[in-house]
Order: structure tokens, then C-alpha cells, then sequence
């Protein structure tokens, strides 16, 4: 059971007003989660290379005097913690920030959506509460899963629901510590390591963005040079490492000298981008226009976009028009002539980096009308237009001094609409001309007439 007045939290935690500040519970944090060799060539570094002499160790730890029990961290597991009621985790939590052997904190291995439902991140926010100031002393290693649910969602849009509560319990905690590696430990993509991190800390009030860590991998041949040049690629990304970076995995000592090597990299330039800026996609920039039976399609990002044709009401099956890769710029897609009569809803998606853009518009074709032809008679100085439905019509006399001169503009549906001849006319022979243009084409007529 929720105690009373809990399921307020969401708008609590939108105001930030029920946390205390955690920004700087640990300034420059860098937490190593490595075999032996690995995590030693970290902390004793190389010639010319300054060993991390300053890091957390993931424990337990029994025989490395690198790291007494002032920097090791005791651990959970986030499995068991998460099937676990409110007082069971306080206990459970309680118990890994009092071991003896493990001094500094206690870390919740780790956060993953298959087990971490709305209901037992609830209870997560609960217990993280009942600790108090100690709170700050529980770091939480985030999961692949989670870290691409939040990460890969634009910040235009809304989090889902049990992505808010993810964020609510993770501001709780002392330490955020993003796991930038998937199945088999594999590293992330460019993309994604230029796009997770920005997000996730703009997700954040900003004076909480401290606790934000992210944490390498082993490269599986990519490079660490290329891991953390992809990291670096973001104004966000650099945020984020200067806040202090994990490491996880590194089984040797060349491993491990790689990642310190690239660590020390940033810190001797932290607001460079090796690999150049990589701008973080935003939804948007999609727009159509029609004009009759075409459409004009403009992209401004990187995507596939799509252009299709669905009846409206029912009848017919949805026709794939024309499919483009972004960006592109006021591209022309011609609509089928072969349409029958009806409504259709002009549907274009542009989809790329996990946006989705759409566009809705509606195009009307209308049943056939037989074409009433354009027809100019003369009686006298009068004259007699007739023309369909849907078109223009302008009236001209070509005098035989060759000075043109139009004396009407109409719009159909005309039936012999009279139209006076001017009386000021030279003498000769004149043409009159009535040219048409609109639903039934360009059309012309003539007639011819002397002035005495």
C-alpha cells in the first residue's frame, strides 16, 4: 500500500519541491567495475599516464589494498531488490550502506525495465525516502533497457508513465551511473551515444545534472578513442563526463590503460569535440504543401519519409505514393491521375533516430461534369459568351491598328452572358477573342466584325 498522500509525487516531482539537493554528493565521481587487472592499470596508470588513483571500486573487493574500504562500494541486486516491500528494501539498503568491509555507499546492480515495474519503482521511491540524507549514499547502475526507453524519446514529447517514475526514483539517489553498453556488454552506436546522455540530462532539473554519469564499456574492437570521441560529440555529452565517467569490464591491463588514456584525453581538452559536433535529432522540420495534385515535401533531418493515399470512408485500400530519404528540400511528389471520385487523406510520415513526424491533409476529386465548350457569338454590337462551370474567361478585341484591348473578365457558369461591344472602335475589321482557361482546359474562340 502507498502511504497517504504519495500519488501527489508526480507534480511534487515536476516542481522538484519535496528533494533536497544532491548536485554535488559526488563531484568528479568515477566508479570502476572491472577484474583485477583491468581496474589496477586504471589506478596505477602507465609513464606518462596519471593513474585514477582517486576512484570507487565496485565491491566486493578482499585483497587489493588500492582500495580500502573507504572506496569501495557494497552492492544490491536490483533483481531481488525490486520483488522486495518498502521495509525489506529500507533494511536491505540499510544493511549494504552499514557493511564494514565496503564503506562508501551501496550501489542497486541494476535497474532494468523487466523488472522494474511502476509498482516496485514506487516502493523504490518510498524506501529511498525513509533513508533520508543517507539516500545520497545509494548509487544506481541505470540498465540498457531503461537507458534507451528515456533516452531515445525526443524532448518534445511527454515520458511514459513508468518512465516518470524512473527519473522520480532516480532523484533520490546519490549517483546515476548510465550504462552505455548492451547485450554482451557491446557498446552502444554513435547515435546513441551522442543522443542518451543530452536527453536524459535535460530530463533532469538543472541542479541535479551532477549526478549524472555515464559509463564505458569494453570497445569489442570499435576503439575506446571512438567510444569516447562519440561521447564528446555533444554539448551535453561533455556535461555529463565532466561530472566523472564509470568504467565496467575492462578485463586487461591494455584495457584498462585505453580507457584511462582517453579519460585523461577529455580532461586535457573536456570542451572539444574530437569526431566534430553531432547535432541531437528534434522532431520536427517536416512540411507539405499541395497545389492541385501535387505535393511539395520538405525534410529537414535525416529520415525516410513516405507519401501515401488513404480513401476516406472506408472504400479502398491505402496506395503507397512516393517514399524519400531526408533531408530534402521542396521535392515535388505528383499525385496519380488515375483516382476515382472521393475524399482522400494525403498521409505523410517521416520516420529517423527514433522521431516520427506525420502531416494530414485532404484532397477532394471530384465526379465527372460533362465540359461545356466556350462558344462566342455576335449579334450587332452585342456580344454572347457561353462557358462551363470552373472556368475564366477574358473577353479581347484585336482592332486593325493593332492596339488590343480587353473589355471583359468573367467566371462561369456563363449562358449567353451579353458582353457590349465598345462603341469607340476605329473603322476596319476587329476580332473579338474570348479565351478560357479552368476545368474544361484552354479553350478559344473568335469571331470577326467591321466597324464602317
Amino acid at each position: 500500500m502507498l502511504r497517504a498522500g504519495f500519488r501527489l509525487a508526480p507534480a511534487a516531482l515536476a516542481a522538484g519541491a519535496v528533494l533536497a539537493p544532491l548536485a554535488a554528493a559526488y563531484p568528479g565521481l568515477h566508479v570502476v567495475y572491472a577484474p583485477r587487472e583491468g581496474a589496477q592499470a586504471i589506478h596505477d596508470g602507465a609513464p606518462g599516464l596519471p593513474g585514477l588513483t582517486g576512484s570507487l571500486r565496485q565491491g566486493p573487493v578482499f585483497d587489493d589494498p588500492r582500495w580500502p574500504a573507504s572506496r569501495q562500494v557494497a552492492k544490491v541486486r536490483g533483481r531481488a531488490l525490486s520483488r522486495m516491500d518498502v521495509p525489506a528494501m529500507v533494511a536491505t539498503l540499510r544493511a549494504g550502506l552499514a557493511d564494514p568491509l565496503r564503506e562508501r555507499g551501496v550501489a542497486i546492480e541494476e535497474l532494468v525495465a523487466a523488472d522494474w515495474g511502476v509498482a516496485a519503482t514506487q516502493r523504490l521511491i518510498q524506501a529511498l525516502e525513509q533513508l533520508g540524507p543517507a539516500a545520497r549514499d545509494v548509487f544506481v547502475w541505470v540498465g540498457p533497457s531503461i537507458v534507451a526507453q528515456i533516452g531515445r524519446v525526443d524532448l518534445q514529447d511527454p515520458l511514459r508513465t513508468r518512465h516518470r517514475w524512473y527519473i522520480g526514483a532516480l532523484r533520490r539517489a546519490g549517483a546515476i551511473l548510465l550504462e552505455m553498453y548492451g547485450g554482451g556488454a557491446a557498446p552502444l552506436t554513435a547515435a546513441q551515444f551522442a543522443e542518451y546522455p543530452s536527453r536524459w540530462l535535460a530530463r533532469l532539473p538543472a541542479g541535479e545534472h551532477g549526478r549524472l554519469h555515464v559509463v564505458f564499456g569494453p570497445d569489442r574492437g570499435v576503439g575506446q578513442d571512438r567510444l569516447w570521441a562519440w561521447a564528446r560529440s555533444t554539448p551535453g555529452g561533455r556535461q555529463v563526463l565532466r561530472n566523472g565517467a564509470g568504467v565496467y569490464g575492462m578485463q586487461t591491463a591494455a584495457d584498462g590503460l585505453e580507457w584511462l588514456a582517453q579519460l585523461r584525453a577529455f580532461q586535457s581538452a573536456p570542451d572539444t569535440a574530437p569526431a566534430g559536433e553531432r547535432p541531437v535529432p528534434t522532431r520536427g522540420g517536416l512540411t507539405v504543401l499541395r497545389s492541385g495534385r501535387t505535393v511539395r515535401v520538405t525534410l529537414a533531418r535525416p529520415g525516410r519519409v513516405t507519401v501515401s493515399l488513404i480513401p476516406i470512408g472506408g472504400k479502398g485500400k491505402r496506395r503507397m505514393i512516393r517514399a524519400l530519404q531526408g533531408p530534402v528540400s521542396d521535392v515535388a511528389v505528383r499525385l496519380p491521375r488515375d483516382l476515382r471520385p472521393g475524399r482522400y487523406a494525403i498521409i505523410t510520415v517521416a520516420r529517423g533516430n527514433g522521431l516520427r513526424d506525420f502531416s494530414n491533409i485532404h484532397l477532394v476529386v471530384p465526379r465527372f461534369r460533362p465540359v461545356t465548350p466556350l462558344d462566342l457569338t455576335r449579334r450587332g454590337r452585342t456580344l454572347f459568351v457561353t462557358v462551363g462551370d470552373g472556368n475564366r474567361v477574358m473577353i479581347r478585341l484585336d482592332p486593325p491598328d493593332g492596339r488590343k484591348r480587353v473589355i471583359a473578365r468573367l467566371r462561369g457558369p456563363l449562358a449567353r452572358r451579353v458582353v457590349r461591344i465598345p462603341r469607340d472602335l476605329v473603322k476596319g475589321v476587329h476580332i473579338a477573342v474570348a479565351l478560357s482557361t479552368g476545368a474544361g482546359g484552354r479553350q478559344q474562340d473568335r469571331v470577326g466584325f467591321r466597324v464602317r
